[in-house]
């Protein structure tokens, strides 16, 4: 069970300061009864505010002051209309004030549920309501413009609503993340997603929504011809092939470069959660991708949906795999492997860098690309993941370069070392590393030297404290080889 715990500002009178801004800035006749109330509300409360400042200066000084004293020598009349004056402004500001002072003043949020809280003394602790307990989330709208739109989450032991003009843009898009992290099954509307999805996610928002909508003009099995135009820039020249994850093509793009589309195919005539799941994947491809920028990772150039299909636009690298390569030439010499080893490191070193740390989960001979040039590339970031401590995920890549915590489903950064090591084993010995064990491919190859032995040993330790604590650390052992 995780304990982090994410708090976002509730300003609840955001859209009541905002409509006396906007009634204050206009000047028609209409609206001059606001200005002339909220002035002499002003005027009355500086009067007040001044009498009892003198009141309270009178006081302390006492027979010392006769002026002050004088000042306050009124009739009855005089001070009977003072008096009220006082009953009438107090009367109105302490409820108002006890009012705003029990009001929320932000959300809670975590993996158990999400609550009000409030930071004044007055504040009356509220219930949680449970992700597990959430059964849908819902737009209600207040107003034409939206400005009291309300968020309603419904669960099985009450609702919670939320004023989506209390939330500001930023933390809306944060508390979209929660709930997809927490409560993946409970959003029906799309209106949920455009209202709480920021400016810069609004291009994945509709991803999601052209998803579920129409009907399929081609065959789920049929291939894209030569020839085919995809999102009206897009040509293809040739299929390259499929994968586990989707179908590659090679195309002309608009501006004469070459690009690689990656097309998934959603499932059309299933439960809306499956498609869901399905298109998942595909935005998790490219919402990491779209933020990595590195000469040795494959560059993200456009991402779209069309007729029930999601594509990603690749970076096109005219080169075989280190895969390919090896099939084709036995195991590769070690000054060259080497070289190849320290770009890798290159690579994983910058995604495990970011924050989160992203980790690719699938670092496979099939997944490096070399271009012409010799830049490396490691490409297939369909099963890439953010973690944090305690992250629990599903079981994915391929069994003989999986490490023992990422068959038990918690990978770490470590986890894509050992994935490191046995590809170094592989392109050293042109053989597939044995699963669930330490690789020595001196064992194979005797030409592997015991330094570089050592090296591909210590990255493919089952035993987390004795593998290579970072990239860094086996780039270093690398170099001195």
């Amino acid at each position: 069970m995780s304990d982090e715990l994410i708090q976002l500002d509730y300003r609840t009178m955001t859209s009541k300061t905002e409509w006396l801004k906007q009634r204050m800035a206009e000047s028609s006749q209409s609206n001059l009864v606001y200005k002339l109330i909220a002035g002499g509300l002003f005027v009355t409360g500086l009067i007040f505010i001044i009498v009892v400042f003198a009141q309270a200066v009178s006081a302390i000084l006492g027979g010392q002051a006769g002026s002050a004293a004088e000042y306050f020598a009124m009739s009855e009349a005089n001070k009977f209309i003072f008096n009220l004056a006082i009953l009438v402004i107090g009367g109105a500001a302490l409820p108002i004030a006890a009012f705003a002072l029990m009001q929320p003043t932000h959300l809670l949020l975590s993996d158990s549920g999400i609550r009000f809280a409030a930071r004044t003394l007055l504040s009356i602790k509220r219930k949680q309501v449970a992700w597990s307990d959430v059964q849908s989330i819902d737009l209600v709208r207040g107003g034409s413009a939206g400005s009291d739109d309300s968020l309603l989450i419904t669960s099985t032991r009450g609702r919670l609503s939320l004023r989506l003009a209390a939330i500001s843009q930023t933390d809306r898009t944060q508390l979209l993340e929660c709930i997809k992290r927490w409560a993946p099954y409970a959003v029906q509307e799309p209106a949920v997603l455009r209202a709480l999805a920021s400016n810069r996610d609004q291009t994945y928002t509709e991803l999601w929504l052209d998803a579920f909508t129409g009907s399929p003009k081609r065959d789920s099995m049929a291939p894209l011809n030569k020839g085919a135009i995809l999102h009206g820039k897009y040509s293809v020249l040739s299929y390259l092939g499929m994968g586990g994850q989707g179908t590659a093509y090679l195309a002309d793009a608009n501006d004469g470069s070459k690009v690689v589309l990656k097309e998934f195919i959603l499932p059309v005539y299933v439960d809306a959660n499956v498609r869901r799941q399905a298109l998942r994947s595909f935005e998790n491809e490219a919402r990491i991708l779209k933020t990595l920028e590195h000469p040795n990772i494959v560059e993200l150039k456009d991402f779209f949906v069309a007729d029930q299909r999601a594509y990603i636009v690749l970076e096109f690298v005219d080169g075989p795999s280190l895969k390919s390569l090896v099939q084709e030439r036995g195991p590769l010499v070690e000054s060259e492997v080497i070289s190849y080893a320290q770009q890798l490191c290159a690579a994983l070193s910058y995604l495990h860098q970011q924050a989160p740390p992203v980790v690719h989960r699938d670092v496979t001979p099939d997944n490096l690309i070399l271009s012409s040039k010799g830049v490396l590339k490691l490409v297939d970031f369909n099963v890439a993941q953010q973690v944090s401590a305690g992250t629990a995920t599903s079981v994915v890549g391929k069994q003989a370069y999986l490490p023992p915590e990422q068959f038990r489903g918690e990978p770490t950064t470590q986890s894509d070392i050992y994935a490191a090591g046995g590809t170094l084993f592989f392109l050293l010995t042109a053989e597939e590393p044995e699963a669930i064990s330490v690789s020595h491919p001196r064992d194979c190859n005797s030409c592997v030297s015991p330094a570089f032995d050592a090296v591909v040993a210590k990255a493919t330790s089952l035993d987390l404290r004795t593998r290579y604590a970072s990239v860094e650390l086996m780039k270093d052992e690398l170099r001195s080889i």
